[in-house]
């Protein structure tokens, strides 16, 4: 089963500055090691943030969050530092990433923290490479995501 995303990059809050990286780029470097061990690879530090399409109830993070669609694995709370008290679990979704119709060869990943309260209908995608200076990406631009199942 396929579930296809559709959405805008947001590289940018509406109306403020740029904003490529933070807090979430600062968590993956600290948690380097671990998500080595279970993705299979190192991954850039950063994330591809997505402003989904989502009309389904209640809302696409609490269906993420509830397991739907089934993540293709899991990373446990207690094997990650610098974890909030609010989050669970990371899930992750194996994915291909599609710009304007084109697919993306190098592997991408949707990663959700449980819990995680970035805004509404966001989605964080990580790589391999840092996507945005890879393909030359600006904030808005339409992007297709499969999750493969």
């Amino acid at each position: 089963m396929t579930v296809v995303l559709q959405g805008r990059l947001r590289i940018s809050a509406p109306n403020g500055p740029r904003r490529t990286t933070g807090q979430f780029a600062d968590w993956m470097r600290e948690n380097r090691d671990t998500l080595r061990r279970y993705f299979g690879t190192d991954l850039f530090p950063g994330s591809l943030n997505l402003d989904v399409d989502w009309t389904g109830s209640p809302s696409l993070h609490r269906e993420l969050d509830q397991g739907h669609p089934p993540a293709t694995f899991r990373i446990p709370r207690a094997e990650l530092r610098a974890m909030r008290p609010y989050l669970g679990d990371a899930q992750v979704w194996q994915c291909e990433l599609f710009l304007e119709g084109k697919r993306v060869s190098e592997p991408c990943w949707l990663l959700r923290r449980i819990g995680s309260q970035v805004p509404a209908n966001v989605l964080e995608v990580v790589s391999v490479i840092p996507l945005v200076t890879s393909y030359h990406l600006g904030d808005g631009r339409n992007i297709e995501l499969r999750l493969v199942a």
